[in-house]
């Protein structure tokens, strides 16, 4: 999916390709207070397909994405018949939920399932379970995955990037601090 593309470019008309489709999105979806799955959905009225049809979302809030990971996570999505795929990043081993813990005005709750009290975490860092956030490089799924009223359905499967390939990108900080990386990275 190509999210809301303007037709323009410095005030003169753009030559997309002929498959290229402009949607429009309602002001109402335009907010940072918007459901991502609302967003979806209206553009998936706007373009009518197959319960099987392929859709991606692209967040431009992820620079550092490359065509070879997208083309990964589509092939995920293919060979596994899952309902979507969705690139993930590994905390480190430190933030591990074995670690997490809930304060309650009783004290500390270890907030994994499993462990009872506070005595119950692990001792080392290495004996933690590896978890992992989404990062928002890439979602894949299809069209029927909305089905489930969400865009990861039942069978959500995992593209695991490797940190440096991932950024956040919410403040005008870590905006400039991705594009330093960026100049480092790309400088000749």
């Amino acid at each position: 999916m190509i999210e809301y593309a303007a037709n323009t470019t410095n005030g003169a008309e753009a030559h997309w390709p002929e498959w290229f489709r402009e949607i429009r999105r309602p002001a109402e979806l335009a907010t940072d207070e918007s459901p991502m799955i609302d967003t979806v959905r209206h553009a998936m009225q706007q373009i009518p397909g197959e319960p099987s049809d392929i859709w991606l979302i692209l967040q431009c809030t992820q620079p550092l994405r490359t065509p070879a990971r997208v083309r990964e996570a589509i092939t995920l999505l293919q060979d596994t018949g899952a309902d979507s795929v969705v690139s993930v990043v590994p905390l480190p081993l430190t933030h591990s939920w074995d670690f997490q813990l809930s304060v309650a005005w009783v004290g500390l709750y270890p907030v994994h399932p499993d462990l009872a009290t506070i005595a119950d975490l692990p001792r080392r860092r290495q004996d933690a379970e590896q978890t992992y956030i989404r990062d928002g490089t890439v979602y894949v799924f299809r069209r029927k995955t909305l089905d489930c009223g969400n865009i990861y359905g039942r069978d959500c499967r995992p593209l695991i990037l490797e940190p440096h390939e991932t950024c956040e990108l919410d403040t005008e900080l870590q905006w400039a601090e991705v594009q330093a990386r960026w100049e480092r990275e790309h400088a000749r």
